[in-house]
């Protein structure tokens, strides 16, 4: 979610937040977090990302299970690419590493060469090939049809991963059984109509040059305070990846202290991602506690899959694990900025605290590597459901809002809408 900012003064005295829930105001700048407010936090080791949460059954550490979805999706990256390429048949995959293999759904008999893939990948990881009633591009188009009828109370619409049908959503619960007589009546594919998601958009301190993901900026000109994302190279040159409803083409970032990271010069509204012309570098902030903040090296990309555990890392929440994604390949109508955003993942905080608020639009979605001091880019924070509001972690303005559901850009889907790469550490 964007935060909209009310008032900015350049030494950070007070920054004031305006939000639905009403104002919001910063305290005085001894009160601000002090994330990279020296030169010691781009300097000093990177620490390990260590969820607080219970470890999931059957795995002795979290460690360990990053280690076996590490090799999962890498698998599942694979396939994904090759299955769209074939396009005919392929309908989405589950890599969730409680099942210890992953999960592969194909409607019909796959071609010889996705089977010569399988079979390769399987040196390394177990893989179970599932038939599947539906390919993913029988669900999308039927998806595409939904989404060009009046908008009434959906508020999103997605293929299953298994291959079943979609997945709609209303905002409304008292909604859902007028919609499924009506809306998606004559879908030609099953449709599951769920209620209560309601998408919104969501929005660490001092950094300098080179920018690292994690930290916050603001948009002067569209009264915004978001989180950066990740360092990418595009066309020769680093940029800043961030969300695409915190400004326009044009629009300087600075700073909370008014430094000036660079202006917009990439946006596209309908990934909900743009790119700041920035001095990046290939480090996202975490934190352990407020004020406590370290950097990460970033070693690379990995797609999202339903099943997987991921971290995010805003300006305001700071570090939340423990979320695991549960969607994929989701269209959201955002209502407080007025259209659809697509393809976007979900993904829920598995024990219904916060995993990102306003003030942590852009910021970094990560999977910590085998080695844990090292990360993978997962994708940008895009916003929150405020059907599943809960309190605030880490910086706490009043009147901020926060959701145990989260809904993020996948760091594939947010690249490729400019033709950009990660920038490693």
């Amino acid at each position: 979610m964007k935060t909209r900012v009310h008032q900015l003064r350049r030494a950070v005295l007070v920054l004031g937040v305006a939000v639905s829930a009403g104002l919001v105001t910063v305290p005085p700048s001894s009160a601000v977090p002090t994330l990279g407010r020296a030169a010691a936090p781009k300097a000093g080791p990177s620490k390990v990302i260590e969820p607080a949460g219970a470890v999931p059954v059957g795995f002795r550490s979290w460690s360990e299970l990053y280690r076996v979805q590490e090799r999962m999706n890498q698998a599942a990256d694979r396939i994904a690419v090759a299955g769209r390429r074939e396009a005919i048949g392929y309908a989405g995959i589950v890599a969730a590493p409680e099942n210890r293999e992953l999960r592969v759904y194909w409607h019909g008999q796959p071609p010889s060469r996705i089977g010569t893939l399988l079979a390769v990948l399987r040196q390394d990881v177990p893989i179970r090939l599932l038939p599947a009633p539906h390919s993913e591009r029988e669900l999308l188009r039927a998806a595409e049809a939904i989404k060009r009828r009046p908008t009434g109370p959906v508020t999103s619409v997605a293929a299953r991963a298994d291959g079943r049908g979609l997945t709609v959503t209303v905002g409304d619960a008292r909604a859902a059984n007028a919609v499924g007589r009506s809306v998606v009546a004559d879908v030609a594919v099953p449709v599951d109509v769920r209620p209560g998601f309601t998408p919104g958009t969501s929005s660490r301190w001092n950094d300098f040059a080179p920018w690292w993901g994690g930290g916050a900026w603001l948009n002067p000109t569209q009264g915004m305070a978001c989180s950066t994302g990740f360092a990418v190279r595009h066309e020769g040159r680093t940029k800043m990846l961030t969300a695409g409803h915190c400004g326009q083409r044009g629009d300087l970032a600075t700073d909370p202290a008014g430094e000036s990271i660079g202006r917009v010069s990439q946006d596209n509204d309908g990934r909900d991602a743009q790119l700041i012309d920035a001095r990046s570098q290939g480090h996202v902030y975490n934190n352990a506690a407020p004020g406590q903040e370290w950097g990460n090296p970033v070693i690379g990309a990995l797609g999202s899959y339903v099943g997987n555990w991921v971290c995010t890392s805003g300006a305001f929440s700071g570090t939340r694990c423990g979320i695991q994604v549960v969607q994929t390949g989701v269209s959201a109508y955002f209502a407080d900025v007025g259209y659809w955003v697509a393809p976007v993942v979900v993904a829920e905080k598995a024990d219904r605290t916060s995993a990102s608020g306003e003030g942590d639009s852009g910021g970094s979605v990560l999977q910590p590597a085998v080695d844990p001091t090292r990360v993978y880019a997962k994708g940008v924070v895009s916003g929150g459901d405020h059907t599943t509001d809960v309190p605030c972690t880490g910086y706490i303005p009043l009147g901020r809002v926060c959701s145990w559901r989260m809904i993020y850009v996948d760091i594939v889907s947010a690249t490729t809408a400019f033709g950009a790469a990660i920038v490693t550490g």
